[in-house]
């Protein structure tokens, strides 16, 4: 008997308000290490592995605008980064808080490009099987996706991406949640000068 998800995503919640207040915002992976042992003194190990049927993927972003770059740590969750037709995909790391083992968590910084737009995906969408084959949308699929559709605005974007999971999933059912977070900064615009009459 596993303990529902929502009991999971609270006892999260609050591990992952401790490390905040404990060490700031500022260094994603440092916050998954230190969640992932709060989680872990919540629950002793008896109950964690008995009681406890999944582990929780976070994905975390610090968007420093100072030194105009991303620092980025993933529990299970990659990013993705869309500049132009450049598509990269930083892959984060395969195991999620309260996983079996306990590990600590890379960063990476990669830079805040004006008008890039970044994707925080769960492996739902990764793993989505479907198209003529029954293969999964995989990481070359959401690629190709982005490379046609990464310029378009959010909301086109959304309607875009549920429009083609839906046709490539066709009459398969949907194996896991899928959450995609999107967001981008775009060049400060700039400032207006005055004409005046002389």
């Amino acid at each position: 008997h596993g303990v529902p998800g929502a009991f999971m995503t609270m006892i999260a919640h609050a591990a992952l308000e401790r490390a905040t207040v404990e060490l700031g915002l500022g260094q994603p992976a440092a916050l998954l290490d230190r969640a992932d042992r709060a989680v872990r003194d919540m629950l002793p190990d008896s109950q964690r592995l008995e009681r406890l049927a999944t582990s929780m993927d976070i994905g975390l972003c610090y968007v420093d605008k100072a030194s105009r770059t991303i620092r980025f740590a993933g529990a299970h969750i990659d990013l993705f980064a869309a500049c132009g037709g450049e598509i990269r995909n930083f892959r984060g790391d395969r195991g999620g808080i309260n996983d079996r083992k306990p590990r600590n968590f890379t960063q990476m910084s990669l830079d805040l490009t004006p008008g890039c737009v970044f994707y925080l995906v769960t492996d739902g969408i990764l793993d989505q099987s479907g198209g003529d084959r029954g293969l999964p949308f995989g990481r070359g699929g959401f690629t190709a996706w982005l490379r046609d559709n990464a310029a378009l605005p959010m909301e086109a974007q959304e309607e875009a991406l549920t429009r083609v999971l839906n046709e490539f999933r066709g009459d398969k059912p949907q194996r896991d949640d899928i959450t995609v977070l999107a967001f981008r900064f775009d060049p400060a615009a700039p400032t207006a000068t005055k004409e005046t009459d002389s």
